[in-house]
């Protein structure tokens, strides 16, 4: 899910005032869910037909159910985030989410209104700050790949990149078999510019001259071995 449960409680708790909860019959179930979801039906990014997973125990006191669509997510189930309003045992109206992870009682049938568009708000802060970030990062992207075109340019060496959220992967060709692979951070790009020839440059020396190399993680040396400290020579 795009918004997190903490998320979802602060704007629960900001939206439902609990003070004179709503109570109904389990007979009134159906005229209840067809007022919220005819409120409901009218913002855009509500699917009032999703309604979601509902546990068997929930069915004699489930009301309605609800998804409000992320249209920015990458899978079709962290798209959606689901809520289902249900009646307790004292039949106050119910608003929970699909983990079981948040509720709140409704006083009014507006709170949830108030609550859907709220989420929607966020959602929609997120993504405008998403796209912002976006075309951050695609200017820092030009710049990088216009700096290593021209090395690329006075070094004659080929290349290839790719971008995530944080970084440039710069793959520079060293034959047909092998690669160096450059991370360069996109928040000290201009930093790591001034170095980057050269540390091509010297890699790629290195590589010419027959010496292979790595870089290790954790299980850095082979067992039973340890470092020769430079104190001890």
């Amino acid at each position: 899910m795009s918004l997190a449960i903490r998320t979802i409680q602060k704007l629960m708790r900001e939206a439902f005032a609990e003070s004179h909860p709503l109570v109904f019959d389990p007979v009134e179930r159906d005229n209840v869910a067809a007022q919220v979801l005819e409120r409901l039906g009218r913002i855009e990014g509500v699917d009032t037909k999703d309604q979601g997973y509902l546990r068997e125990d929930e069915t004699s006191r489930f009301v309605c159910g609800f998804s409000l669509i992320d249209p920015d997510a990458y899978y079709y189930y962290g798209t959606r985030h689901y809520f289902r309003l249900l009646l307790d045992g004292q039949g106050r109206l119910t608003l929970r989410d699909s983990y079981g992870n948040s509720s709140a009682i409704v006083s009014d049938l507006d709170e949830i209104v108030s609550f859907v568009r709220q989420c929607k708000q966020r959602l929609d802060r997120r993504r405008a700050l998403k796209a912002k970030r976006g075309k951050v990062r695609e200017l820092q992207s030009q710049a990088i790949i216009a700096h290593v075109r021209k090395l690329a340019k006075e070094d004659h060496f080929d290349f290839a990149f790719e971008a995530d959220p944080r970084k440039l992967n710069l793959y520079v060709k060293l034959s047909e078999q092998n690669a160096l692979v450059l991370h360069i951070p996109f928040k000290d790009f201009k930093e790591f510019l001034p170095r980057l020839g050269p540390a091509i440059a010297s890699l790629r020396e290195l590589h010419q001259s027959g010496i292979r190399f790595q870089i290790r993680g954790h299980r850095i040396l082979p067992r039973r071995q340890s470092w020769i400290t430079h104190q001890s020579l």
